[in-house]
């Protein structure tokens, strides 16, 4: 069993360390630099990933923020509820992030997914860094278990660590991400994004039916499915499908 804890804040003298914001900022510079190392050796100029991070950024932040509003119903819409730290979605941010860079590259006359292949394997390697923050803030509470890798909660029940689940599935993807990157020559544009994306879709779908439903913090759920599950049922048949349809337009060629 692991012991409860929670570290939101480490002070180091005058100093407070978001522990959660440090390690998200850890992934997006982590990201920055490996998307900047492939773009390189692709001949994309450094100045159109910085603005492709940035724009990213931004437009996760607010499609999080806007999506938690919008489909929870626990949400505080109050002006200083929006602005408090917490209360995200990662569909929604994802959602509005992509549909922005892809106005972006679009208006650029760029390559979407060219683009988007040179930047999945840092945004998957970001996420490891972002989802150890979760766990150490004790983000997402699981449903009670006696698994030995429970870990406690403020009410004295073992839990499952989610974090810990979504640390090690981000891992996997990483590195079958990593390893198809080594076999590009043989895989049409954009393949390796639409992976990325349907082994996400895989792992969040099974990792959610850890997530507590007995508590006041957790998810609501619809037809005994998170709202995220839910998202993923319809992405990732699509994202298969567009899948197949790029091996076959490179078979095609």
């Amino acid at each position: 069993m692991i012991p409860y804890f929670s570290f939101s804040v480490v002070q180091f003298g005058p100093i407070s360390l978001q522990v959660w914001g440090f390690f998200a900022s850890l992934g997006i510079l982590f990201a920055l630099l490996i998307s900047l190392d492939r773009a390189r050796k692709r001949g994309i100029e450094n100045a159109i990933i910085y603005d492709i991070c940035l724009i990213a950024l931004i437009s996760m932040i607010a499609g999080a923020k806007l999506f938690y509003i919008l489909f929870s119903p626990k949400a505080d819409i109050s002006m200083a509820g929006i602005f408090a730290r917490g209360g995200f979605s990662f569909f929604g941010g994802m959602a509005f992030s992509a549909a922005a860079v892809y106005s972006y590259l679009k208006y650029k006359k760029m390559d979407v997914l060219r683009i988007a292949d040179i930047l999945a394997p840092g945004f998957a390697f970001a996420l490891i860094f972002i989802r150890i923050g979760c766990f150490l803030v004790y983000d997402h509470v699981g449903g009670v278990t006696d698994l030995p890798w429970g870990i406690a909660y403020l009410d004295g029940s073992i839990r499952h660590p989610v974090s810990l689940y979504l640390i090690f599935g981000n891992i996997v993807i990483f590195f079958i991400i990593w390893y198809l990157e080594k076999r590009k020559t043989i895989l049409a544009d954009g393949t390796i994004f639409f992976v990325f994306f349907t082994l996400y879709s895989v792992f969040r779908f099974m990792i959610d039916l850890a997530r507590c439903s007995d508590l006041d913090v957790c998810e609501l759920r619809y037809f005994g499915f998170t709202y995220t599950q839910l998202l993923l049922l319809a992405v990732f048949p699509v994202s298969v499908h567009i899948i197949n349809k790029l091996k076959i337009n490179k078979k095609n060629e």
